[in-house]
């Protein structure tokens, strides 16, 4: 009787292997052809193949990366720092991630968030082109607004003294 399941247990993992293969592939095929209609500038048709992609395989790291990207060219870096997030949970030792995650805080204008990812960015991969010249501007930028809020304050402590 054991010799009668074993081999129809091998035969169903291998059948469900297979089938999680082909998943992969049909998801994978998605993101290749989002990235193409990207390219071609058809973004909601690109939106529409990213999530479709995801909804397959939503352990697919390339399909939220690729999607997260989409959204910041369309200045919807609220919703491309969730999908940063998602790939990054999947995929937490990509540098690249942690800096495109860096940029889409940038354009939020959450300064230290963007300067925390750039840095992690760097921990993982300390070579990384372009971090360390991301972090030196968002100190630039950190000390401009620290700058300015004083000058916008003194001259209402003046009036007030009057």
């Amino acid at each position: 009787m054991v010799r009668k399941r074993l081999p129809s247990t091998v035969i169903l993992l291998l059948l469900m292997l297979f089938s999680f293969q082909v998943m992969a592939d049909a998801a994978q095929d998605l993101v290749k052809e989002g990235n193409r209609l990207w390219s071609e500038n058809k973004i909601s048709q690109a939106e529409k193949i990213f999530r479709q992609a995801i909804e397959k395989q939503p352990e697919l790291v390339s399909a939220h990366s690729s999607l997260a990207g989409l959204l910041m060219t369309t200045n919807r870096n609220k919703e491309a720092i969730e999908e940063y997030q998602a790939a990054i949970m999947l995929d937490s030792e990509n540098a690249h991630l942690y800096m495109a995650l860096a940029l889409a805080y940038l354009h939020e204008q959450k300064f230290s968030m963007s300067q925390a990812m750039a840095n992690e960015a760097l921990r993982i991969d300390p070579q990384l082109k372009g971090a360390d010249k991301l972090i030196e501007y968002i100190d630039k930028k950190q000390e401009v607004i620290k700058q300015a809020s004083a000058v916008e304050i003194a001259p209402q402590e003046t009036a007030s003294a009057k």
